[in-house]
């Protein structure tokens, strides 16, 4: 998942995990984020969360994709 724009449905999103890694946090702590501030996500659009398989045994990782609003406010945040 090395690209930082996603194009869906002519919609323009990035995700939790993009972000994460861009500012050198855990994703887990970025998705953590996201959830305590739903509410304040919401305002801005649907969140959407989705499972990332990595090919290894485990649980999958849990991805929200985010619109350019949304974004801003995690990285304010």
């Amino acid at each position: 998942m090395n690209e930082l724009i996603l194009l869906k449905n002519n919609d323009v999103f990035t995700t939790s995990l993009v972000i994460a890694e861009g500012t050198g946090n855990e994703h887990e702590s970025v998705v953590s984020l996201i959830k305590k501030y739903v509410k304040d996500f919401k305002c801005f659009g649907r969140i959407e969360f989705t499972d990332l398989k990595s090919g290894k045994r485990g649980r999958p990782t849990k991805v929200c994709y985010l619109n350019e609003q949304q974004a801003t406010l995690l990285m304010t945040l």
